[in-house]
């Protein structure tokens, strides 16, 4: 990719735990208009469905996850996006490689991710809520996850804005987490 057009580029990554609402906020700024990329996770998972969950099934899952993002990411800047907002980023997979596998493959390791996003958002907990795809058992399994995709974002470099789980109604809540990114954006942070 032509290294100009990705430095004008601008990717926000919207990120935490599971259940704590960034596809909700994802598909509210898709709906204000804004470039977005949808998680690659669901999709994988539910491709992968009937597969025996081994540690090398798994790593086969997060290298797809990791390819899928990565193309996504490369595609909406290709096509001229400046301000992108994605539903989980790159270093995502690290940490869960490191939960479900125990390890994080090499050719991951060695990736590059310093300076790749502009800046990183992690939605604070809300309910958890298991469904047919999500991997996790309970909730403490999801602070545990929680804390190494946190971890594998600040190993490189990156440092967390915390976005607050707004009360009122879902569209309410929805609206002020949307801005207080959208103002954390305009003011540089």
């Amino acid at each position: 990719m032509d290294e100009e057009i990705q430095k004008e580029a601008r990717i926000y990554v919207i990120t935490g735990r599971s259940s704590s609402g960034k596809t909700t906020l994802i598909k509210e700024l898709e709906k204000r208009g804004y470039c977005v990329l949808h998680e690659t996770a669901r999709e994988v998972l539910g491709e992968r469905k009937g597969y025996e969950t081994t540690k090398r099934e798994w790593i086969y899952r997060q290298k797809e996850m990791f390819a899928r993002q990565k193309r996504q990411e490369e595609e909406a800047i290709q096509n001229g996006n400046r301000l992108i907002f994605t539903d989980r980023g790159l270093p995502d997979v690290l940490a869960y490689c490191l939960h479900l596998a125990g390890y994080i493959p090499e050719e991951l390791k060695k990736y590059d991710f310093k300076g790749r996003y502009s800046g990183l958002f992690v939605t604070e907990k809300l309910p958890w809520k298991k469904d047919e795809i999500r991997i996790e058992k309970d909730d403490r399994e999801v602070e545990e996850i929680h804390d190494k995709i946190v971890d594998a974002y600040k190993n490189h470099g990156y440092e967390p804005i915390s976005v607050p789980a707004f009360y009122g109604s879902l569209e309410e809540a929805v609206g002020k987490r949307v801005e207080f990114i959208l103002e954390k954006i305009k003011d540089g942070n």
